[in-house]
């Protein structure tokens, strides 16, 4: 039992090792072959940046949460404070 263990391991890393290899020579042939292309010698392998093409949503600014944050806490503290003087009263 702890051979075929063994050898399902050592298939593994074999596999492992052969596609890490197949992936460098895969590589070395695209450069070779990038770099016998005239119009592409001052090409550094970088593709312009996209242009943005969605709004998506907007990100709230540090300030704004931290306003809200303030706001929430005063409406907090005075409904606590009417409901402790005024008998559980809530104006809001």
């Amino acid at each position: 039992m702890r051979r075929e263990t063994e050898s399902g391991v050592c298939s593994a890393i074999q596999n492992q090792d052969f596609t890490v290899i197949e992936d460098y020579c895969t590589g070395l042939k695209a450069l070779l072959y990038l770099k016998s292309i005239e119009e592409l010698q001052d090409w550094d392998g970088q593709s312009p940046a996209t242009v943005s093409h969605q709004k998506g949503k907007p990100v709230p600014r540090i300030a704004e949460l931290m306003d809200k944050l303030k706001n929430s806490m005063l409406v907090l503290t005075v409904s606590a404070y009417y409901k402790e003087m005024k008998g559980n009263v809530d104006p809001l």
